[in-house]
């Protein structure tokens, strides 16, 4: 949980062998606004919002650095065949009428 003003963080670890270069991050895995957030561990310069975050070989923490509701989402992390877990970001707002 993140509250406003605040980054998010959603984990991800493998029991792959080896650097967490082999694991990325997919935004809406299965549908047509499929998104690489990021691959081989490394922010992707075109989604500015997300970052990425490895303190052990087998991790690899996508950091949503200003959750807001364009980046709710369904987020898929794993090695290169993407297929191991799938995280559901929900975010709550505030609406003043």
């Amino acid at each position: 949980m993140a509250l406003r003003g605040q980054s998010g963080r959603l984990r991800c670890t493998t029991d792959e062998v080896g650097s967490p270069a082999r694991i990325a991050w997919r935004r809406n895995p299965d549908t047509t606004d499929d998104r690489i957030v990021d691959f081989n561990c490394q922010s992707n310069p075109n989604f500015p919002q997300y970052s990425v975050s490895s303190a052990s070989a087998g991790q690899c923490d996508l950091v949503i650095n200003s959750p807001s509701l364009e980046l709710a989402a369904t987020y898929r992390c794993g090695d290169t065949d993407l297929s191991l877990a799938l995280v559901e970001l929900t975010v709550i707002g505030e609406f003043c009428i």
